[in-house]
């Protein structure tokens, strides 16, 4: 494998360990969303992910654009 599909790899493991961190944080600072089954936790934590992968798009392309 390429040096490049390599920091791809990373990047995608980063944002899913970042979207997991924010769901943990999610669930200790609101409570009730482990008093639901814990169904509410893995929604939150695909949402956080994609969103996080947004924002580092957007900042990729705000440092093209210079």
């Amino acid at each position: 494998m390429t040096k490049e599909q390599w920091l791809k790899i990373l990047k995608g493991a980063g944002i899913a360990a970042a979207g997991a961190l924010l769901t943990y944080g999610a669930n200790v600072l609101v409570p009730f969303l482990d008093a639901n089954g814990g169904l509410w936790g893995p929604a939150i934590s695909g949402v956080l992910a994609i969103v996080i992968n947004a924002l580092r798009k957007l900042i990729e392309q705000q440092s093209e654009a210079k």
